[in-house]
């Protein structure tokens, strides 16, 4: 259904508008062109009249044919893009039962951070991702920015905490390593020495994980100089799903 919007004012403008927390939204012409390319279902194009014919093409249940203004009113970027998405919510849910390799955001609150160990576990090939405590939620903006179209094709899972996954029948078939600055606690292996199947925690960007669990999971750390205390949790999670990579323990090539 084809509509064409011209002022900000429009109900369907403003209802839009008030609902965006929550939906998945992907802005930007290179983004929306990677969807429309990859033919994802979108629930909705937003897109500006210069951009009319590939509105028209597109596979969208709803499409808006519209200009600057309305743009400005749904953007949540600086500079308002010329297209604008909605897609469903993603439905591959992650299968603990079938999955080997799984990294763990457990109250990662940074989107960038958590955006990028999804493109990170898309392009090493790991089998999904779960989000526990209070991690940032993958419909954040800014999550969708970092992640792109690979929020798309991880499989994950949202969990309450640690405790709620730990305590999951699937996830008890699984080798536990908690990622760390220095090795603590019980444990203290090299990304190498990690075996399949795995669940690999990455915790919070300032307080780490919960030190309770040091106890009963061991350690993995990545080697550094002394000049660096810590990585970005991000970028840890990276370097953790490139070894399982690298060492032939995920699907990546």
């Amino acid at each position: 259904m084809i509509h064409e919007i011209a002022s900000r004012s429009n109900p369907r403008v403003k209802k839009l508008a008030a609902d965006l927390d929550g939906l998945y939204v992907y802005e930007g012409d290179r983004l929306v062109r990677d969807l429309l390319a990859r033919r994802e279902p979108l629930r909705l194009l937003v897109a500006h009249q210069r951009h009319r014919q590939l509105a028209l093409e597109a596979t969208a249940e709803e499409v808006w044919l519209t200009d600057r203004p309305v743009l400005d009113r749904l953007s949540r970027l600086r500079d308002a893009p010329d297209l604008i998405a909605v897609v469903p919510p993603p439905q591959h849910s992650l299968d603990l039962e079938k999955a080997d390799t799984v990294v763990v955001l457990d109250r990662v609150q940074d989107p960038a951070n958590a955006g990028t160990a999804f493109r990170c576990a898309a392009a090493f090939g790991l089998d999904g991702m779960v989000l526990t405590g209070d991690t940032v939620h993958p419909w954040n903006p800014r999550f969708i920015r970092a992640a792109q179209t690979s929020l798309l094709d991880v499989p994950f899972r949202i969990d309450p905490g640690l405790a709620e996954l730990f305590s999951l029948r699937q996830a008890k078939r699984f080798n536990v390593y908690l990622a760390a600055a220095a090795a603590a606690g019980k444990g203290g292996l090299l990304p190498s020495q990690m075996q399949t199947p795995c669940l690999v925690v990455v915790g919070h960007e300032g307080g780490g994980i919960d030190r309770r669990w040091f106890t009963q999971h061991p350690v993995v750390h990545i080697p550094q100089s002394g000049m660096v205390d810590s990585l970005n949790a991000g970028v840890s999670a990276c370097i953790l799903m490139y070894e399982l990579q690298r060492s032939g323990k995920t699907g990546g090539s």
